[in-house]
């Protein structure tokens, strides 16, 4: 059998084993070659081909394309991703300002369907409000508001007139409704009727 030991090569460092009588060889790492002087096992390199340094070298470039190709891959997906962000910003935009413009829209709309037209009343006061008042004073606020065709309607119910003023209002209405809202619109020419409570014609 023959014997092998192992030496370092004088060129990567490597450890190798080498045959017993034999008299070079090349280093399996790196590519050196290898004179062995069998008297004192002295090691001198003939021809160096650096293939370790050459493998080192492309493996370098190798990583450094492949950096280069991460980071190019990530410059063009943070490009990618500012361009979606954009597009989601100004679609938001969008999107805000067609609903701000709905909203002024719809506001512009009340508002010009809220207002009366120029043979139209708009009521100042709800017929709550006018409810117990005195029916010269209504008939006055009717008239102001711009109401012209008020009729009033005794109800002779009082007696005393201690608890109920003769002349307070019992009801108002305005074309047949005795519920409406202040803002509500009626015609002008609206028939209006003021109740009153008032006491018994005396003979």
């Amino acid at each position: 059998m023959m014997k092998m030991y192992q030496l370092n090569c004088p060129a990567c460092g490597a450890t190798v084993e080498i045959e017993q009588d034999i008299k070079s060889m090349f280093c399996s790492y790196c590519g050196s070659k290898i004179f062995l002087d069998d008297g004192v096992k002295r090691i001198e390199i003939i021809k160096k081909i650096n293939y370790h340094q050459t493998y080192t070298d492309e493996a370098k470039i190798r990583e450094h394309e492949r950096k280069e190709k991460i980071q190019l891959k990530q410059l063009e997906y943070e490009e990618r991703e500012k361009k979606r962000n954009d597009r989601v910003v100004f679609a938001c935009m969008g999107i805000l300002f067609l609903i701000a413009a709905i909203c002024f829209g719809i506001s512009r709309f009340y508002e010009e369907a809220g207002k009366p037209d120029a043979n139209e009343v708009q009521v100042p006061f709800s017929s709550k409000d006018l409810k117990g008042e005195n029916y010269e004073q209504v008939i006055i606020d009717l008239e102001n508001a711009g109401f012209i065709e008020i009729t009033t309607k005794k109800n002779k119910d009082l007696i005393t007139g201690f608890i109920t003023k003769d002349g307070s209002v019992e009801k108002v209405s305005i074309n047949g409704d005795s519920d409406f809202e202040e803002g509500d619109i009626f015609p002008e020419e609206a028939a209006v009727v003021v109740t009153y409570h008032t006491f018994e014609d005396k003979d």
